[in-house]
């Protein structure tokens, strides 16, 4: 009789009850590697083919090419479209504005981030990105901005309205610089197209003539919603324990349901998401929550 040889070494199995292992790409973070391509070193992105020209526009000039380019909102206003916009503003004379096709068959198009580091060769990290896109305090320490463009309908009419993510603090003469910088490349005719604040730091006091001057209003989410007192971002069923407003949402497992204020960029795994605070439907979190297939709402009537 042959000698089969060692025995195979069996893997222990996990223990019931133990510390549930982390997701390794939290929301907001670049998941190429979970979505089959090279993982990323830790702290830069490793290169990437160049994504095809035809996944972004430099310009939007009708309705129709809006459309096309566009995603079909869910969550926020039902039946809407959006569209990603992101604005290299490294040349701050002469900033060049991507409308990204948001219908391209390419990971590059879902995240401003992905985008930028797939077709714009960005070689930052998310965190690195977020620092100048998203927290930068002046126009002179941003990169980029980041924003969308999404269609709305109300009681005067419908129009374009251009917005940042509610986390973003964004100031007057940034919101200004990249409304115009964006408008001058967003030329669809006898279409009204404003600014609608999603965060309550995005004030236009200073820069409200410098808008109408340029034929925009200055709206707020609450102008646009009205009294809606709750919004399904992503709806579902989720089972877990509640944490209201916690103050550290890195530290929240898969077994939390967690209701903030308003929603961290970046955050660890859990069964389901709430804020006070309006979302952008496009929010990196929004778009993992549709991912996962875990639920997210917006609760507009707790006290602050």
């Amino acid at each position: 009789m042959r000698n089969p040889g060692p025995r195979p070494k069996l893997q222990p199995k996990p223990r019931i009850g133990t510390k549930p292992v982390r997701d390794p790409f939290p929301p907001g973070h670049n998941d190429s590697a979970r979505r089959g391509f090279a993982p990323a070193p830790p702290n830069k992105m490793a290169p990437k083919a160049p994504v095809p020209k035809n996944a972004y526009s430099l310009e939007i000039k009708s309705d129709s090419q809006f459309d096309e380019m566009a995603t079909l909102g869910d969550g926020l206003i039902r039946g809407t479209k959006s569209l990603k916009v992101l604005i290299d503003k490294q040349q701050q004379e002469n900033p060049k504005v991507y409308f990204i096709d948001g219908n391209y068959p390419s990971s590059a198009v879902k995240y401003h981030y992905d985008f930028a580091v797939q077709v714009l060769g960005a070689n930052l990290s998310s965190d690195e990105f977020n620092d100048v896109t998203y927290w930068g305090p002046t126009l002179e320490k941003r990169k980029y901005i980041a924003a969308t463009i999404q269609t709305f309908k109300t009681a005067q009419g419908e129009f374009y309205g251009l917005q940042f993510f509610p986390q973003d603090i964004i100031n007057e003469n940034m919101i200004l610089y990249a409304f115009q910088a964006v408008k001058a490349k967003f030329a669809i005719p006898n279409r009204g197209f404003h600014f609608v604040a999603m965060g309550i730091q995005q004030s236009v006091e200073t820069i409200r003539d410098a808008m109408k001057s340029l034929g925009a209003d200055c709206l707020t989410i609450e102008d646009i919603l009205g009294n809606t007192k709750y919004i399904p971002m992503n709806t579902g069923k989720a089972y877990g324990y509640l944490r209201v407003f916690p103050e550290n949402p890195d530290k929240l497992t898969r077994y939390d349901i967690p209701i903030f204020r308003e929603l961290p960029l970046d955050l660890s795994v859990v069964a389901a998401t709430g804020t006070y605070d309006v979302q952008n439907p496009g929010s990196h979190i929004n778009l993992k929550s549709k991912e996962r297939g875990t639920p997210n709402i917006v609760i507009h009537d707790l006290e602050k």
